[in-house]
């Protein structure tokens, strides 16, 4: 029924002919473009996806509500203390602080994006011990991961003998375990 739906607003609106499945496809005006507006939303929305992601990936629950403090350059500052409200709204934030320098201690991570690089407070949201425990069986599995495909890269038959595109497979899931040992590593040591 979206099509009757359709018709029937098309109707209430100021329009030409009459039905809107006659009418002719509305052409875009290039004066209606605005490279300003659509720079700063792709910077805005580069921010957002950087805090969600850095949450996904650190398995904060998305319905805490934390503080975040961003290092903004001055260009920033303004975009930032103009549609910050946006920002906390759409990446389950508490508050934006616009900082000089982020501050040390406490438990946080840290992201970047264009805008700056910010720090989420986790505080009051986690159990830090129950944190560092989950790093490290999560890191003692990678660290065998590791191991294991390392031995098999090692293994001159495995190289020779088997299929390319396998081996390059094997290569390639041996860089991404050492980038995901890496950054554990890096949210271990936030813990700290």
């Amino acid at each position: 029924f979206m099509p009757f739906v359709t018709e029937e607003l098309w109707q209430r609106l100021p329009h030409e002919g009459p039905t809107i499945a006659l009418a002719s496809y509305p052409v875009a005006e290039s004066t209606w473009i605005d490279p300003q507006a659509v720079e700063t939303m792709e910077r805005l929305q580069e921010l957002i996806s950087s805090i969600r992601t850095v949450r996904t990936e650190n398995k904060v629950d998305p319905r805490h509500r934390l503080p975040c403090q961003l290092k903004a350059g001055t260009d920033s500052r303004q975009l930032v203390e103009d549609h910050g409200h946006k920002v906390v709204t759409i990446a389950g934030l508490q508050q934006i602080t616009l900082m000089d320098e982020l501050p040390g201690g406490g438990v946080q991570i840290r992201g970047l994006s264009s805008l700056g690089e910010f720090a989420l407070q986790l505080d009051e949201v986690i159990d830090v011990a129950a944190e560092r425990d989950r790093l490290e069986r999560h890191i003692e599995k990678v660290k065998e991961e590791i191991n294991s495909l390392e031995g098999r890269l090692r293994n001159p038959s495995f190289v020779e003998k088997a299929p390319p595109q396998i081996v390059e497979r094997a290569r390639e899931k041996f860089a991404d375990a050492r980038n995901r040992l890496a950054r554990l590593q890096e949210q271990l040591n936030g813990l700290s």
